[in-house]
């Protein structure tokens, strides 16, 4: 539908970032690959939090959750948040140039163009 409305209405541009595929490839069990690959060293388990894999209760005013000594080892903060480092990643992706991950162009790009351009892209 975005393809279309490029080709159809001048000036049109948008990017988009598959969020999906960019977390997906920081879950990685194997906690050494994690880290010399992201720097993470957990991806699986939550910063705050009870239960299986620290994932309930962080904030919740009658549970006792624990809290990790260092949120920017993990990939994720708490049930539904991932933590500060793994944001200012995905963040980065969006304005480079990985095109497994944004596409047609970068967050970047729709910035410089000149207004009223159509995306070199099509």
């Amino acid at each position: 539908m975005l393809k279309d409305l490029a080709l159809n209405y001048s000036g049109f541009q948008y990017t988009v970032l598959d969020f999906y595929r960019a977390i997906s490839r920081r879950l990685v069990k194997d906690p050494e690959a994690a880290f010399n690959s992201y720097r993470f060293s957990n991806t699986i388990d939550s910063c705050c939090g009870i239960g299986s894999n620290n994932a309930f209760g962080c904030g919740y005013i009658n549970v006792h959750s624990t809290l990790c000594e260092y949120p920017r080892e993990y990939l994720f903060f708490d049930s539904q948040h991932n933590t500060q480092k793994a944001n200012e990643e995905i963040a980065n992706l969006f304005f480079s140039c990985d095109k497994d991950i944004v596409g047609p162009m970068t967050l970047r790009e729709p910035s410089v163009y000149p207004t009223r351009t159509n995306m070199l892209e099509y």
